[in-house]
């Protein structure tokens, strides 16, 4: 069997020869030489418009600086002029008033010199020409009056005389008077025209207001041009030291660099421009020079460098290129030339052993393949051995699935079939199994499939939505729910979750069981409208005994207002409060929540109360004490209690406190072991007699007394300690 292949092979062909490798390494290399003359040439540009810039910057702050001087002295020798008039004094002047006029002739500088007293007066004058400070009307109200008198040195604004001379006034306070005077602006203006720095450099002064006192062109001077708006010059001006270097288009609309430095002893500036393309000229003129000589250095390197590429680089990869495409088609056999020790011969090299090592493989297959064959046969014949055990595990699952649905029949047969509802939600909370009765109230036979939100409605699944959230979180969850139900009619049903949890106790879904409570819902409320019947039936008997109990005890009232005797009075009374305690019973318990049990705490202090009240005309000085606890009790033992309490009560009341002596009785109800209650009824008054048997007498109240424990299948016991005291053990009546 042959394995000779051709492998198909799509070779590339360049569409232009800047696609080439050769060009794209020249393209390389003249990027890299480019970057390289560029870096230098930005290098020697910056190196020498850094020299140039500081160069002139120093020349241009030297020209500012004596700039500054040579003004600072202009000044200075006019105000010493002006000083040494200030030492004459008034007398001196008055005895040689030549004196004003030869100062003067040595300072050609001033053109008029004028003294002044601190009114405004002329002391003494002097002038070159024409007199303007000493003719003047206003001199108390002229700035440069004020500004002396109050002890500062003023330099004002250019102004030109009659006899067209530039001038501005200069004054000062001296030896008790003030010194004004007239400076010749022409002189400065002059010094200022003679200051020269490059072919176009300019220099000019300010005052503090930002006016040109002198510039180079002295027009600009005696035109009042303020400079002060221009924040660059504001700036300026509100430095006190020289300031460096600023470019800046200045008031003739020519970009400038300049410098500033302030005039000593005055508040002027003295400002020096040159033109910012005089300043880089040098720079330019070298960029282009260091431009064109890189450019042809970058030309040169370039073709020196493409031929020493194409014989080293290129050329050799060509021969390459071809061999490998020879080698690409299926001729293992070729073998490369090599040529050069270098990195393409390494190549060469590679691409022959890569031939050789191709050739090995190409024998390795061929005997791969023979085995492969062998093997193929033998997993074929293993297949079918496989196929054959595999037909009969199918068999098995079939029958296994047949059962299994015999099965779900089954239960779904038996779900149907239950008065219950029966659905299966899965952990998406979508219907998994719904039995019949769950689609005949929902009026539908597709609801597997669908989410418990859709078939509950929004409404529906808000009010269960908690209910669900604990069992898909794993907690089983009944609760009662009313609803009215797609099929119309309204329900009361308990709903069951019981979560379905997988091996790993991770909660799958849950099933729900409805059961429908309507029927026992309808019946409970028929029970409880039925009771609540009989409670109002079983308060009424109680309001209607109790009026009538009340009737009974307003009777005896009455009739025992109409006894004489006071003995039958007595007994009239005792039966009326025997009766009232009685209707104190069934108040209590028509007017309580429970029908069927008092407050038996509360029964006593209300009763005691009211025995008190009863027996007031004749024990105004007895105090009742009560500490009862809040025992409920029913209606056949609070009865017997109430009627007990109310003969011992009335016995301490009538017998334990005569002729008005004060006392107190307590009653004590407490609840003791095995549901058994203790009452105590006891007084400090005078004692019970010794010689009665409270439990053998012929007192109708005592008799009535014991019987009513008797009654209660209770104990009573005397104790007269001191005190009377009755004590009575108790149970409640079942």
């Amino acid at each position: 069997m042959n394995f000779s292949v051709i492998y198909p092979i799509q070779l590339f062909t360049r569409q232009h020869r800047f696609q080439s490798l050769h060009w794209r390494l020249r393209l390389l290399l003249g990027g890299m030489f480019l970057l390289t003359l560029l870096t230098i040439g930005i290098g020697v540009y910056f190196f020498v418009a850094g020299y140039e810039q500081n160069n002139w910057q120093g020349r241009q702050q030297e020209a500012a600086r004596h700039a500054a001087i040579t003004v600072g002295d202009f000044v200075r020798n006019a105000r010493n002029a002006m000083q040494i008039v200030g030492t004459l004094g008034l007398e001196e002047l008055n005895h040689n008033p030549d004196e004003i006029r030869r100062v003067l002739q040595v300072n050609p500088a001033l053109l008029e010199i004028v003294y002044l007293d601190n009114q405004g007066h002329v002391l003494g004058k002097a002038a070159q020409s024409n007199e303007v400070l000493a003719s003047l009307f206003t001199i108390p109200q002229s700035r440069w009056f004020l500004e002396a008198k109050k002890q500062n040195f003023f330099l004002g604004e250019v102004q030109v005389s009659s006899d067209n001379k530039p001038y501005l006034i200069m004054a000062l306070p001296a030896n008790g008077g003030i010194l004004a005077a007239r400076l010749y602006m022409q002189i400065l203006w002059d010094v200022v025209a003679d200051l020269r720095f490059g072919e176009k450099g300019n220099a000019y002064v300010l005052n503090a207001d930002g006016l040109i006192i002198a510039h180079s062109q002295p027009n600009y001077a005696t035109a009042h041009i303020n400079l002060g708006e221009r924040p660059e010059i504001a700036a300026i001006l509100k430095s006190t030291d020289p300031m460096p270097s600023n470019t800046y288009t200045n008031f003739e609309g020519e970009t400038v660099v300049s410098v500033a430095h302030p005039v000593q002893e005055t508040n002027w500036m003295v400002i020096t421009e040159l033109p910012q393309s005089e300043a880089f000229s040098v720079s330019r003129r070298a960029l282009a020079v260091l431009a064109g000589g890189l450019t042809i250095f970058g030309l040169l390197i370039m073709a020196v460098s493409s031929y020493y590429l194409r014989q080293m680089v290129v050329n050799p990869l060509e021969n390459l290129r071809a061999g490998a495409e020879r080698i690409g088609q299926g001729d293992l056999g070729y073998t490369l030339k090599i040529t050069q020790l270098d990195e393409v011969g390494e190549v060469a090299a590679t691409f022959n052993l890569m031939a050789q090592r191709l050739r090995d493989r190409e024998e390795a297959l061929r005997h791969a393949y023979d085995e492969m064959e062998l093997r193929v046969q033998e997993r074929t014949a293993a297949l079918a051995e496989a196929n054959q055990d595999l037909r009969a595990e199918i068999g098995v699952r079939t029958r296994t699935e047949d059962a299994l649905r015999d099965s779900v029949t089954r239960i779904r047969l038996i779900a149907d079939n239950l008065p219950a509802l029966i659905a299966y939600v899965d952990a998406d909370q979508y219907y998994r199994f719904v039995n019949k009765r769950f689609e005949e109230w929902y009026v539908t036979n597709d609801m597997v499939g669908k989410d418990l939100r859709t078939v509950a409605g929004e409404a529906g699944y808000e009010s269960i939505q908690a209910y669900v959230k604990a069992a898909l979180n794993g907690v089983e969850t009944v609760f009662e729910y009313s609803r009215r139900y797609p099929d119309g009619q309204l329900r009361y049903v308990q709903i069951s979750y019981i979560p379905h949890f997988a091996p790993d106790r991770q909660v799958l879904g849950f099933f729900t069981l409805v059961q429908d409570l309507t029927a026992f819902k309808t019946a409970e409320e028929q029970v409880k409208a039925s009771l609540e019947e009989k409670v109002v039936l079983l308060k009424e008997i109680h309001h209607r005994v109790k009026n009538n109990l009340q009737v009974i005890s307003s009777l005896l009232y009455l009739q025992s207002e109409k006894v004489r005797d006071q003995q039958l009075r007595e007994i009239l009374q005792d039966s009326q409060n025997r009766v009232k305690s009685m209707a104190l019973i069934h108040e209590k318990l028509y007017q309580a929540k429970d029908l069927a049990r008092v407050d038996l705490g509360e029964y006593i202090r209300n009763l005691a109360s009211y025995l008190l009240r009863a027996h007031s005309t004749q024990k105004a000085d007895v105090r009742l004490y009560i500490h009862a606890e809040d025992i409920f009790l029913g209606i056949d033992t609070a009865m017997p209690c109430g009627l007990i309490i109310n003969e011992l009560v009335s016995n301490a009341l009538k017998h334990a406190f005569p002729n008005g002596k004060p006392g107190e009785i307590h009653i004590d109800l407490n609840t003791e072991q095995n549901n058994l209650f203790c009452l105590n009824v006891w007084d400090n008054g005078i004692g019970f007699p010794a010689a009665i048997d409270f439990q053998n007498t012929p007192s109708l109240g005592l008799q009535l007394v014991n019987t009513l424990v008797h009654q209660l299948d209770g104990a009573i016991e005397l104790h007269r300690n001191g005190k009377t005291q009755f004590t009575i053990h108790f149970a409640e009546v079942k």
